[in-house]
């Protein structure tokens, strides 16, 4: 938890910088094979973490556990894999974001 915790005191100040993409994640269907290819090709990441977060149901509310890993040396903000969601609580997601996040429509990447 103290990675999640040291990015979060981190965030207001990235965000006082600049606007922009301060964290980017990654689904996979398999967060376990990626933290092995990724350690594989020398990617340094701080292992697969699993935390929960309250899940309101049909049948009360219940804790959604999230898988994921974070990749080491990004210096304004997060990058990492999360493993994909269980499609129980799939159906339980918000379509908007507490702090007026849009998701990404589109990309280009120039090398």
């Amino acid at each position: 938890m103290s990675r999640i915790e040291e990015a979060s005191a981190q965030l207001g100040g990235w965000r006082d910088r600049f606007e922009g993409l301060h964290i980017l994640m990654f689904s996979s269907p398999d967060v376990d094979g990626t933290a092995k290819r990724l350690t594989a090709a020398g990617v340094g990441h701080g292992g697969v973490n699993t935390v929960g977060r309250p899940v309101e149901t049909p049948n009360g509310v219940r804790t959604e556990p999230v898988r994921y890993l974070e990749i080491d040396g990004a210096p304004e903000g997060r990058v990492g894999v999360v493993a994909d969601v269980d499609p129980e609580f799939q159906r339980t997601r918000h379509l908007d974001h507490p702090n007026g996040a849009q998701p990404r429509r589109g990309g280009a990447v120039r090398t």
